[in-house]
């Protein structure tokens, strides 16, 4: 997501993905009403899409965990690196990447399934601008194999 505007920084080979709301996002992230376990279900399915990943320093994942969005979410929370900091904070404070640069500035106060759905609505658009796909020229070698069951016939491609 770097322009020419940007600084050339080299940033760490060895970047980790965050998910932003935690895949354990009961902990800190259940909201009152508690959901439905459809709207868990829902939720557990959003949070592993990409509007919901960033990526990290290794040494920064491992604090930023099932932790809650904001300091006021966080401040009884005692364990863990910088106790008492929500995630927005630390991603404030030790991220580079103009990748969480928009979980930052434009969420203050919180993460929302709502958010998740619009990032990945345009991190979607911005990867279509910068990539049109895979080359059209080479062509695709693909390998039939029927599997016959009792009274049916399954055909699968696989596609190398």
């Amino acid at each position: 997501m770097r322009t020419d505007f940007h600084e050339n920084v080299t940033l760490p080979d060895k970047l980790e993905i965050e998910h932003v709301m935690p895949q354990g996002w009961q902990a800190h992230w259940n909201p009152e009403p508690r959901l439905s376990p459809e709207e868990a279900a829902d939720r557990d399915r959003r949070v592993h899409t990409l509007g919901n990943l960033t990526l990290v320093a290794k040494s920064l994942n491992g604090s930023l965990s099932n932790r809650p969005w904001t300091d006021s979410e966080a401040s009884s929370m005692k364990v863990g690196g910088e106790a008492g900091r929500g995630k927005r904070s630390l991603l404030e404070k030790y991220s580079l990447l103009v990748l969480s640069k928009d979980l930052i500035h434009e969420h203050p106060s919180a993460w929302t399934d709502a958010d998740i759905e619009a990032r990945s609505a345009k991190l979607t658009d911005h990867i279509c601008e910068l990539w049109s796909g895979p080359p059209t020229d080479v062509e695709p070698i693909e390998e039939i194999e029927e599997v016959r069951g009792p009274g049916s016939t399954t055909t699968h491609s696989h596609v190398e």
